[in-house]
């Protein structure tokens, strides 16, 4: 059972092996171009981890609420195609390549 509460500071597992170093957290999300429930959720656990960077192939901060703005987000290779933050989809199949692309050997 993971104990992820925002006060503590180390958090892993109960069954006695290494937990996690708050420092060392990255989220990580599918896109960053649209306003909806799983942004929802990543406004969540970045309340629960501010410090933690945000990974994501594409970056949309005009259609985000305000909050998103003062994150340390980090985009991949993508965000700098031709129409990849607002036609996305046309670029579905690169999806897999931007994310292993990221940088995570720190986290």
């Amino acid at each position: 059972m993971w104990d992820v509460t925002p006060r503590q500071r180390s958090v892993g597992p109960s069954d006695g092996t290494q937990p996690f170093v708050p420092g060392k957290i990255a989220l990580v999300h599918d896109a960053l171009n649209q306003n909806g429930g799983a942004e929802k959720v990543l406004a969540e656990f970045h309340d629960m981890f501010p410090e933690a960077p945000v990974y994501c192939p594409v970056y949309r901060p005009e259609v985000l609420p305000p909050a998103f703005a003062e994150w340390d987000v980090r985009t991949s290779w993508m965000q700098r195609l031709p129409g990849a933050r607002v036609y996305h989809r046309l670029g579905f199949a690169l999806y897999p390549f931007a994310m292993h692309a990221l940088d995570l050997t720190d986290y």
